[in-house]
Parts: C-alpha cells; sequence; structure tokens
C-alpha cells in the first residue's frame, strides 16, 4: 500500500514538472486550425483571429482588422497559412505554458487564449494578466490583421 501511495505521488509530481502532459515540441503535419482571442474588461471579444479548414479543403481566416471591429473572412493559400506556422517556430510557441497568471490578483484587466491543431499535436495557451515574454501572440494578431487587411 506504501508503495502505491508513494508511486501515486511521485507520478502526480512529475505530471505538474512536465506540465501535465503537454509536449513542449513543434507538432508535425499539416496546421489544421488556429484560434486567437483577447478580451478585455470592456464587454465582448476585445481582438479575434480563427484559421479553419473547411470539409471541402478550404482554409478560411476570419480575423478581426481592429480592436472590436467585426470579422473578415479571407480564403488563404498554402503560402500564407505557412506564415502562421513560420512564426510558431520562430517564436517556439508550442513551448507556451498552459495557463498564465499574475502573482498577485488583479480584479480588472484582459484573458486571452491560443490554440493551434496540427494533424498531429495541439498547441493550447491562456492567460489571465500575464503572457509569454515573447512577441508570439502579436505577431500571430499582426499577421492575421495583414492578411484580412490585403496588405
Amino acid at each position: 500500500m506504501k508503495r502505491f501511495a508513494m508511486a501515486s505521488i511521485v507520478g502526480v509530481l512529475m505530471g505538474m514538472l512536465t506540465g501535465c502532459g503537454v509536449s513542449h515540441q513543434m507538432p508535425e503535419g499539416r496546421l489544421v486550425s488556429l484560434e486567437y482571442t483577447r478580451s478585455g474588461s470592456r464587454a465582448g471579444t476585445q481582438y479575434e483571429a480563427r484559421v479553419v479548414t473547411e470539409a471541402n479543403g478550404d482554409v478560411v481566416l476570419q480575423a478581426m482588422k481592429e480592436n472590436y471591429g467585426p470579422l473578415i473572412e479571407k480564403k488563404l493559400t498554402a503560402e500564407e497559412l505557412a506564415g502562421f506556422v513560420k512564426i510558431i517556430e520562430e517564436e517556439q510557441m508550442y513551448k507556451y505554458k498552459e495557463h498564465y497568471r499574475p502573482l498577485l490578483k488583479v480584479l480588472d484587466g484582459y484573458m486571452w487564449h491560443f490554440s493551434a491543431k496540427f494533424e498531429q499535436g495541439t498547441i493550447y495557451s491562456e492567460g489571465s494578466n500575464a503572457r509569454p515574454k515573447d512577441d508570439g501572440l502579436e505577431r500571430i494578431r499582426e499577421y492575421a490583421i495583414s492578411l484580412v487587411s490585403g496588405e
């Protein structure tokens, strides 16, 4: 019984240390979908961008050009889709923690969510009043805006 209890404790601790099963390696295969949202203390979603692969194989981006703006839809080319993958790789977004929280309690602020589903793996990360130190999230936002703006 003591061995079982000790093995259970070690298993839980190892899960906590390794990010509860999160891989921290770049997923393989084609990017199937992507979502980035940011919400502020104001009602509604501040910014939203999502990439969806439709049943017919078309890849579509739905994104806002500006905060609290309408979603604009654009069919993506393979090259445009690869731009998202490049950002994820360059910023090593696959190493993001699953959850980001500030050390102190914040009652008014922002929340965000990022996920990218590949054929062989998923990246998922979210935060409330804290985020990764790199520019990955902002680069995803800027790239999506440039695509729907035609820049």
